[in-house]
């Protein structure tokens, strides 16, 4: 089972590369057009389709259809932890799927460890601490003392 190469010319500059059946989506374009043919198409889809970063970070990241995660975004509503109201268009406010990153590496979650929905601050302050409640405790301590000075 030889892999079959065989030159080229490029769609978009007229160069000539070596093309081999590993790569028969980019058929028609060297590497460096192709780049740019799929940053351009990626741009494309943004601007159509607002959701196309929930929709394609949705299913990677987590596993979940957009329209599940969008589901479970309108039930929660609000940040169980400091209250905000989700807000796609405030990123502080952003609804984020906060797992433990014990089960699962820090860009990814499944269903097992899925702890809940968190807004981007909160979650963001989670990752900052390392899911330490000892931490969180001893951070709790300072600003209260702090506070008293």
């Amino acid at each position: 089972m030889g892999e079959s190469v065989r030159v080229k010319e490029c769609v978009t500059c007229g160069e000539h590369f070596l093309q081999s059946n590993n790569r028969k989506k980019a058929a028609s374009y060297c590497a460096e057009c192709y780049r740019q043919y799929h940053r351009d198409w990626r741009e494309d889809q943004k601007a159509t389709d607002p959701l196309f970063n929930i929709r394609k970070n949705a299913w990677e990241k987590h596993g979940l259809y957009a329209e599940e995660l969008e589901a479970w975004v309108v039930e929660v509503g609000n940040c169980p932890c400091c209250g905000v109201e989700f807000d796609r268009g405030n990123r502080a406010a952003m609804p984020c799927v906060d797992h433990d990153h014990e089960c699962c590496p820090p860009a990814r979650s499944c269903h097992k460890c899925r702890r809940g929905l968190l807004c981007f601050n909160c979650n963001t302050v989670l990752g900052k601490v390392k899911d330490s409640p000892e931490t969180l405790r001893a951070l709790i301590t300072y600003l209260e003392r702090a506070t008293n000075v």
